[in-house]
């Protein structure tokens, strides 16, 4: 079935490079024989991007256990895609806010170059920061023994390390993907070592202090702070270099927040600082 799936959505142009020594060599034959560059992605129509990556959120849900090996060749498509359409926008032509991209019958197929459609290159973008987070939700608990995601979230940071610092500016009014990746992180234990990254934290916590930022953005924000206060006391040794540096920031932050915000920020900044001392 899944190998179905694959000829029908995977453009074979996302299935190289991987090297003969890789996990995944061996599943290219019962997928493709075709070889070319990554800068062949550039040739596939964003259209089809999406499609296969709708397709791909079914087949996280539906065959989770079953896709286990398979992961790393996922994994290196979906990295591709996001990094083809982060070169395409630029770092500041579209904002990363989450927003909803609506599907017109009978559109144009898209032409992938420098001006192609922002609207759709952000919906490229969004969906493969979504369905990162949810290979990081769906098998991190399989990282490190079974599944070794270290040199994906590597790679990972390299691509989007010029959209974290502006999560304060890009995710205000609504919580963008990019924060939600790191909100998954922070859940599991054995992701979290991956913020020790030295933006990532910084970066999370100055979106509670930006103007207009809204309550649903501080949750988050604050969600993150509180999913690593959860694991203070059986994982101390790896929670206190990871929030300790950053508790300043946090209660200027938060100080910030509270002189200039609505009353329903107020009351779920107030909520988290009791939920804290308690």
């Amino acid at each position: 079935m899944l190998t179905e799936v694959f000829h029908s959505v995977v453009p074979s142009e996302l299935l190289h490079p991987i090297t003969q020594d890789s996990d995944t060599a061996a599943l290219l034959p019962s997928i493709t024989s075709q070889t070319t560059t990554i800068s062949r992605i550039s040739d596939i129509p964003l259209r089809r991007q999406v499609g296969f990556l709708h397709v791909l959120e079914q087949v996280i849900t539906d065959l989770r256990t079953k896709i286990v090996r398979y992961i790393p060749l996922l994994l290196h498509v979906v990295l591709s895609l996001l990094k083809n359409v982060m070169l395409l926008e630029g770092s500041d032509a579209v904002a990363d806010a989450e927003v909803e991209v609506e599907e017109q019958e009978g559109e144009a197929e898209d032409e992938v170059t420098a001006t192609a459609a922002p609207r759709r290159i952000r919906e490229v973008r969004m969906l493969c920061l979504r369905r990162f987070g949810a290979f990081l939700d769906a098998y991190a608990v399989q990282h490190p023994t079974e599944l070794n995601l270290t040199s994906f979230i590597e790679r990972f940071y390299t691509i989007t390390s010029p959209s974290i610092p502006l999560l304060s500016q890009r995710s205000v009014q609504a919580v963008s993907p990019l924060m939600r990746v790191f909100v998954i992180m922070s859940r599991h234990i054995q992701l979290v070592p991956f913020l020790a990254e030295s933006i990532v934290i910084p970066s999370v916590l100055h979106c509670l202090s930006a103007q207009s930022v809204s309550a649903s953005v501080a949750m988050t924000v604050l969600a993150v702070v509180e999913n690593l206060l959860n694991f203070r006391e059986t994982e101390p040794d790896l929670i206190q270099p990871i929030l300790k540096p950053h508790i300043s920031q946090l209660l200027a932050e938060l100080e910030s927040s509270l002189s200039s915000s609505s009353s329903s920020l107020t009351y779920v900044i107030l909520l988290f600082i009791c939920v804290c001392v308690i």
